[in-house]
């Protein structure tokens, strides 16, 4: 049987991706489609731990190295993820639910090598855990791409405290590291879509290229 479509919406803090993906929701639900919002870290569990983390700026400055920290982190990622596909990702495709989510392992493997994490063997265990079915391929994986400067206005205007990956310094390798996922990702469908424009413009874009793969419900 047809499973449901799993799309992920990836992109640094500041480029709108959440905003996106919910609007996005809202124009392609319904007409036969059922769709389920999901995210990354999630909120329970080992993703809550990471959310603490994060908001917490872990780990304290000067206290481990930031190679060290990505280790960590990495290994968190995944532990959140696999057990995310497990109760949530799979049993809801299985039953031809389309998946949303907000961020995937796209994320790891531009985040964790933007500390400085061999990126190779980000993309290697990525291909590994997805050979061995622990964590599921997006059927597209689409990056909301905004300038750094573009970021980090929209950041300021939230007026929120910045965590520990919206720092103005490590904000231009993250965007770098983004542009180097067709390259280390090559058997993902990876679409990069401007979302410098108007929002209304930008989600209009992104619908179009995700309703060819949605699934319907089952008659």
């Amino acid at each position: 049987m047809t499973r449901g479509a799993f799309i992920a919406f990836e992109g640094m803090d500041g480029s709108g991706k959440s905003t996106v993906m919910e609007k996005t929701m809202f124009e392609l639900s319904g007409n036969g489609y059922s769709i389920r919002w999901t995210a990354e870290p999630t909120h329970q569990g080992t993703g809550k731990h990471i959310r603490d983390r994060l908001n917490a700026k872990w780990p304290p400055k000067g206290t481990m190295s930031d190679l060290a920290a990505a280790a960590v982190y990495t290994r968190l990622f995944f532990a959140d993820r696999i057990e995310h596909n497990a109760l949530d990702i799979q049993p809801n495709l299985s039953k031809r639910i389309n998946i949303f989510t907000d961020r995937s392992y796209g994320s790891t493997v531009a985040y964790q090598s933007a500390q400085g994490y061999p990126i190779e063997k980000l993309a290697g265990e990525v291909e590994w855990l997805v050979g061995k079915s622990m964590i599921e391929r997006p059927d597209l994986m689409v990056v909301l791409d905004v300038s750094v400067p573009t970021a980090l206005a929209r950041l300021a205007k939230t007026g929120k405290k910045p965590d520990k990956f919206e720092d103005p310094e490590f904000l231009p390798k993250l965007h770098e590291a983004y542009g180097n996922l067709p390259k280390y990702l090559p058997n993902d469908r990876i679409e990069f879509v401007d979302a410098e424009r108007p929002l209304k413009e930008v989600v209009v874009d992104v619908c179009s290229r995700i309703r060819p793969l949605l699934v319907k419900k089952a008659a």
